[in-house]
C-alpha cells in the first residue's frame, strides 16, 4: 500500500465535547482555536487581534460559517468582540470565567454518565443467628473537575487540556519585567497604556536589558534633563516609538536625575 500524503499547512484539532456547549461543531473549532491563541495573545487582558481573513485561512471557513460560528459564541457569552478603532483591527477575547464554568459542568455530567446506575456497598450484618447482606448506597461526593474521563481515543482527559491559562497568569507572563522598568521610569504617567505598549513588545531577557541599559543612559541625557523633565515622553510613547534605539546625548555637566513623577504634559 503507498504512503498517504498529507495536505499542506497545520491540522486542527478539536475536543467534540465542545459542541454540547456551543451547539454546532463549527463554533466549537471556532472556540477551540480562541482557547488556543488566548495565553498566546501579546495583548495584557487576553485579547486576539486577528481579522476576519486570518480567521477564515487559519480555519478553512466562508465568510458566512466564520460570522455564523462567531455569532453562536457571542449568543452564549463565550467571547466578546469589538472593533479596535485605535488600531483598526477586530479583536477577539475570551470569557475565561464563563468558559471555565461550562467545562466544569461538562466534566461532572461526563462524570455522571459513565458511574454506574446504582452504586452500592454490600456489607454484612448479623442479625440473630442469620447472616443477612444489607445494600447501602456508596456516597458520591463532587469535586472540582479534576475526574478521570476517558476521552474518544481512549486517552486520558484532564480540565488542563482544554482549560486555558486564567488571564493572570497570561498578564504575568506578558507584563515580565514591566515591574523593573516602570519604577526606573521618570515620568510614570498612563501606567495602564504602559503596560500595553509593554505587552504588544514583549522582550525577552536580552531586549529587556537592552531596555533598561538605555533607559539609564536616557534619563541622564540632555534631552530629558532640560527644563526639569519637560521633554520627556511619556512611556508607552517611548516604548512604541522603540526609544531604547535612540542616541542620546551625554550631559554638559553633573546633573541629578529627575526620578519624581512629572506633572506636566507633553
Amino acid at each position: 500500500m503507498p504512503d498517504l500524503l498529507q495536505p499542506p499547512g497545520r491540522p486542527i484539532s478539536y475536543h467534540p465535547e465542545l459542541t454540547k456547549l456551543v451547539g454546532s461543531i463549527k463554533a466549537a473549532i471556532l472556540l477551540q482555536q480562541i482557547t488556543y491563541w488566548t495565553p498566546r495573545a501579546h495583548d495584557a487582558d487576553g485579547w486576539i487581534y486577528k481579522s476576519e481573513k486570518a480567521w477564515m485561512e487559519e480555519i478553512g471557513y466562508t465568510l458566512k460559517e466564520l460570522r455564523g460560528a462567531m455569532q453562536e459564541l457571542l449568543t452564549r457569552k463565550f467571547i466578546k468582540r469589538e472593533y479596535d478603532r485605535t488600531r483598526h483591527e477586530l479583536r477577539v477575547q475570551l470569557q475565561v470565567e464563563t468558559y471555565n464554568s461550562a467545562i466544569q459542568g461538562l466534566c461532572e455530567q461526563r462524570t455522571k454518565e459513565h458511574m454506574p446506575k446504582e452504586n452500592v456497598l454490600k456489607r454484612h450484618v448479623l442479625k440473630g443467628n442469620v447472616a443477612h447482606t444489607k445494600r447501602e448506597p456508596a456516597i458520591y461526593q463532587k469535586g472540582t473537575c479534576t475526574y478521570n474521563v476517558v476521552s474518544r481515543d481512549d486517552t486520558e482527559m484532564t480540565p488542563e487540556m482544554i482549560t486555558p491559562p486564567s488571564p493572570s497568569r497570561s498578564r504575568e507572563r506578558v507584563l515580565e519585567g514591566f515591574a523593573e522598568f516602570w519604577p526606573k521610569y521618570p515620568k510614570k504617567k498612563n501606567k495602564g497604556d504602559a503596560e500595553r505598549a509593554w505587552a504588544v513588545i514583549h522582550p525577552d531577557f536580552t531586549l529587556r536589558q537592552r531596555i533598561l541599559t538605555a533607559l539609564e543612559e536616557a534619563r541622564r541625557s540632555q534631552e530629558w534633563l532640560r527644563e526639569r523633565g519637560r521633554f520627556i515622553p511619556y512611556p508607552a510613547t517611548w516604548l512604541r516609538a522603540k526609544g531604547w534605539e535612540d542616541e542620546y546625548l551625554a550631559p554638559e555637566q553633573p546633573s541629578t536625575l529627575w526620578t519624581e513623577p512629572i506633572d506636566e504634559t507633553e
